[in-house]
This record gives structure tokens, sequence and C-alpha cells, in this order.
């Protein structure tokens, strides 16, 4: 049995519709949804969408949407079919029989049941006179029908061949319906599928739905559930994206497309493990439902379970600034080539390289998992070029995360390597590495290490920085081995001398005790990053410390958070470039990253960038 069709709608990627077809083949989709304004804001005829559709070996596989076809005005619903009749002849010359039809949101809508199932089959007959289908959906803010459920009624009252109904995971998700509804609508009924993904936010519905969606496994909502629904319930057309994003709308076209695919085929692997469980407890699906559900779905190598950090590389600037900051920490040198320094504590490696650029910044990460190669195939199957690279002395496999940082799968466990001096005393290894990310590739990142890295997303952040706010994202491993920080920092223009940034990146270590590598970097010259009297003013005021514990912070530069009974001490060095370090200290199962002193750190930050 084939695996299922993978679509995106037109509206859900920027630019003209050539650059959207185009895009979309490109990134791997099957088949391509015509979003109406596309197709009438575009130089092509309908004959040339449907030609170059068929040259990208892309599917026309739904036209829409058809607005507010009921009305309790028999003349406005005469004329709604005689605009329908247009939209059919329109479709027959793309070469696609399934229109969009959503509920009404005007204010003639048919409320009653009978009437607006009676509409649906004089709807239905039109269709059918043109060869054609239409698929019936609930808009979660329409005047009446606002339910799927109530939608798939009436289109089985309806009791015609060519009225069937439309399922939206965002419409029924974003108003906080149960899918298992699904399960109890026939299959031959259920046309098509649109997937959707969103955060959750505390919004009006509408706003929410054009400006917040996001593909599945970007956001807070039980996509996988909804399509599992659909299949289990005897639906086996395409799984289709259709996504109304701010940011997607500006991003290039071949980027989001990227990531709209990956999702597409992370959500299946999702499906595919929640299909396991209902197999394992035997819930609602009888085994030959469940083996036709799984034959499905595309088979995807596991997700690793990242065991840990072999390596941190940095670009550097000429002259070395970011090496000599690595140095002054006292990090033993385990070698100098003429290409890169490398530095090595206890089992991870710590390289710069010097290259042609005037911003230092982490280039590329080794990911030690239980088995490279397996994740490899993983990545390559999500849609990730395979980069052969030579690193701890073997040749492993790399892919490109989206903002370019290399990502290395290495053996979870590696061969020993010499003792390479005294280190840095108190060090316990990486804690996290935080990744500054272009605005318009956050969200393609936040999957790109969820489906290929094999780490969770923590509840978000919104940081105030002096500019604007940093958007903030960490992702770990379930045990915490791995964890990666995603940051979109607000760019702000030069004023006053201070020099553009983009953000900052940084590696953060952590410390056993974090007062005595406050000494050692002081004794060690490392320029360390100050906040101000006022915040340990308001540090003593909000936790009731000791004055002397406070001064011993101050003294020290070291910023602390409280939650519950953990407490996370911090200190930063100044920044080199685009990278600074950071050091913490964990007490008492302490879970977070500090999100209430990141605001101090920030404008601490800026001052700093304005004085040099």
């Amino acid at each position: 049995m084939p695996t299922l069709e993978t679509s995106v709608a037109t509206v859900s990627l920027s630019g003209t519709l050539p650059e959207k077809l185009a895009a979309a083949a490109q990134a791997g989709f099957e088949a391509v949804e015509i979003f109406e304004h596309d197709l009438l804001s575009g130089a092509w005829s309908p004959e040339e969408v449907r030609d170059r559709c068929a040259d990208l070996g892309l599917r026309i596989n739904l036209f829409q949407p058809f607005r507010d076809l009921d009305s309790r005005d028999p003349e406005r619903f005469a004329a709604n079919l005689e605009r329908a009749r247009h939209k059919f002849d329109l479709m027959r010359r793309l070469g696609v029989d399934l229109m969009l039809v959503c509920s009404s949101v005007a204010p003639d809508a048919v409320a009653a049941p009978q009437q607006l199932a009676a509409q649906l089959r004089s709807m239905g007959e039109v269709a059918q006179e043109h060869g054609a289908r239409i698929a019936y959906e609930a808009l979660a803010w329409g005047t009446h029908v606002d339910d799927y459920r109530v939608a798939a009624r009436a289109a089985l009252d309806a009791d015609h061949p060519a009225v069937g109904t439309c399922l939206d995971s965002f419409h029924i998700l974003s108003r906080g319906i149960d899918p298992a509804g699904i399960l109890e609508i026939p299959g031959e009924l259920i046309f098509f599928l649109q997937l959707a993904d969103a955060p959750r936010l505390a919004m009006d519905v509408l706003p929410w739905s054009r400006h917040y969606r996001c593909f599945p496994g970007q956001g807070g909502l039980d996509v996988p559930g909804v399509a599992l629904n659909a299949l289990l319930a005897g639906y086996e057309g395409p799984l289709s994206l259709e996504v109304f994003n701010d940011i997607f709308r500006q991003a290039p076209a071949r980027q989001t497309a990227r990531d709209a695919h990956r999702s597409l085929l992370h959500l299946q692997d999702r499906m595919r493990r929640r299909l396991a469980a209902r197999r394992a407890s035997g819930v609602r699906a009888s085994a030959h439902e469940l083996d036709r559900v799984e034959s499905l779905l595309l088979p995807i190598p596991p997700a690793p379970t990242p065991r840990g950090l072999a390596f941190v590389e940095l670009d550097d600037e000429s002259g070395g600034p970011l090496a000599a900051l690595v140095d002054a920490v006292g990090f033993a040198r385990a070698k100098d080539a003429e290409d890169a320094t490398a530095w090595v504590h206890e089992d991870v490696w710590i390289a710069t390289r010097p290259v042609d650029a005037d911003v230092a910044r982490v280039s590329g990460l080794g990911v030690r998992v239980p088995d490279p190669a397996r994740a490899a195939a993983r990545a390559a199957q999500l849609g990730c070029e395979l980069i052969s690279v030579e690193a701890l002395g073997q040749p492993l496999q790399a892919v490109d995360a989206p903002d370019g940082t290399r990502v290395t799968f290495c053996p979870a466990e590696l061969p020993a390597h010499p003792p390479a001096g005294v280190g840095v005393p108190g060090l316990l290894g990486i804690d996290h590495v935080a990744l500054t990310q272009p605005w318009h590739e956050f969200d393609g990142a936040t999957l790109f290490w969820t489906a290929v890295g094999g780490l969770d997303s923590l509840p978000s952040n919104d940081v105030a920085d002096p500019y604007g706010l940093v958007r903030s994202q960490a992702m770990t491993s379930c045990g915490r081995e791995v964890a990666v920080v995603l940051n979109v920092q607000p760019r702000r223009a030069q004023e006053h001398g201070a020099p553009v940034r983009d953000g900052t990146q940084h590696i953060a270590f952590q410390t056993d005790d974090i007062v005595a590598m406050a000494d050692h970097l002081q004794r060690q010259g490392v320029p360390l990053l100050h906040v101000g009297d006022n915040y340990y003013e308001d540090l003593q005021a909000l936790y009731a410390f000791a004055d002397e514990d406070v001064e011993r912070w101050r003294s020290r530069a070291v910023l602390v958070d409280e939650v519950g009974a953990g407490r996370y001490l911090q200190l930063f060095t100044q920044t080199v470039g685009g990278v600074f370090l950071e050091f913490v200290q964990r007490v008492d199962g302490y879970a977070g990253f500090g999100a209430r002193n990141a605001p101090f750190r920030l404008a601490a930050q800026a001052r700093a960038d304005v004085r040099s």
C-alpha cells in the first residue's frame, strides 16, 4: 500500500505562485492546494499552472476556498450556486476536482440543520455536473457552524456522493474540541485533511489563526492526535498543510517549504509512536485497523537519544581573540594546527578556527548518540544533506542546522585521549550552548532540533532586551545530557558608535563552586560582565539573602535565581565578537536557565557594546 501523499497549500509559502510551486517541488512535496488568491493575482492561466505543476511532479489536489455558500435568502443562494459554477469551470482548467467550502461567516448564514444539508446537496449536484466534489469545513469562527462534528453531520445529511467534509486540525484544536469524535465519522465522508499547529495563546481565534499558525511540531497543539484519528476513521488521502503565519509570509519560500515538508515527515514518526501506544493499550481499534494505518505511514528511523556533547567548534576573528579568551580561562591546549586550536576538558573538546569574518560564532557541535549511522539516516530522510567530516580522529557524518551550525553525529563512547594538563578547577563540563537564530529561521530551528536532534522543547520565554524582546526556546534531551537554547534577539542599527549586533552566542560551563570559579577567573585576568549595584539591592529585597552572601556575589559579578528549593548561580565573561562564556552552578535540582537574570545580562552587554 502506498504511503500518504504530502501536500502544502500555496498560501503557506511566500512569493509568487511560480516561486511557491518550485519551492514545494524542491522540498519533496507531492501535491499542492491552490489558494484562489494566488491564482487570481498571478499572470499564468489555469492551464499554465496545471502544466507547470505537472512538469514539477506536483498534483493539484484542492482548490480553495469557496466562502459563504449557504444563505437564508433564496436569491442570494442561487447567486452563490452560479458563482460556484464559474469556479468549477476554473477547476476543470486547473485539472483539480475537489473544492474546499468553508462554513459561512455571513449574517444570513443558514442555522437550520435540514436547510443547510439541503443547500449542500444542491451544491453537490452542481459539482457533480462538472465532475467535481466539495469538502465542507467548519471554520472556528463560523456564524452557525464552528464545530467539525456539525459540519460532518451536515455533509452526511446532504446524502450526495459529491459532498464530504474537510477536517482542519487548527479549527478543531483551537476551540478545545475533542478530536475523538473524528472516529465516529465515516471514512469515506472525510474528503480532505488540513493540518496546522500553533503556540497556545490567550487570544481570539481569528487573529490567532491568521497570524500564528505554524507547522506540526512547532507549536503546542495535538496535531498527531487529529491526523491519527482521521486515519483510524478510514481516511487515506493527503496530509496537507495550511498555515497562515506572518514570519513565513516574509521568509524565503524554499526555506519554509523545507521546514514544512520536514514537519510532515516528523509528524508521521510521531503518529507511528502514538499508534504503537494504542496497539499496546488495545484502545478503540482492532489490530487490522492499526496495521492498515501503520502501512500508510512513512517508516523513519527513530529519533536519536543524545548522550552529551563531544565537542564545540567556534569560528574566531582574525587575530584569535576568542582563542585568547579560552586560554585566559585556563583551558589546557591539546593541540595546535595550522587551521585550528583545540582544548580538551575531561571528555569534551573545544576548538577554534580563524575565519575571514569580523564576528566570532559557534559554528559546530558534536553530539554523542548511541547509533550515529542511524541518526544520520534519519536526518537524511528528514531532508538534511549529509556531510562527511573528519572529527575526533575518525570519519563521521554531519548535517547543517538551519542557522548554519554544523551538527556532527558522534559515538556515545569515544576513545580515551591523553590528559591535557590541569585545566580549569571545579569545571564539570558543558551545561548548555545558546545559539542566536536569524528571525526567520527560529521555528525551523526548533523543528530541526526536535526532529533531527532528538531534543524536547521546554516552555518558551520572551526576555526583555533594551532594544526589544528576545524570543528564547530551550531544547533538552530527556536526561538533560544535551541542552541547546535558541534565541532571536532584536537587531538594532548602529547608534552612538555602538556596533551592529544580531545577538550573541555563548557556551555555558557547569561548575561545582561558582564563587571559587569567579575567584579563579579574576586571578586569570578574564574580563567579567558586571550588571551594577542596583541588581544586588533588588536581589537582597527579593530573596532576603544574608548581607554577606549578597556581597560575596556582588564582588564577583555572580547573578542568582531561585525557583522553589533550587538555586542557579551564574557569571559571564565579556563578549568577544559574537561569543561569550558563561559559568553556572545548579543547586538542589534547579532545572531552568536563569530567565529572570537574562534582562540584566542583556542590558549590561548593551552598555558594554556602547563603551566598545
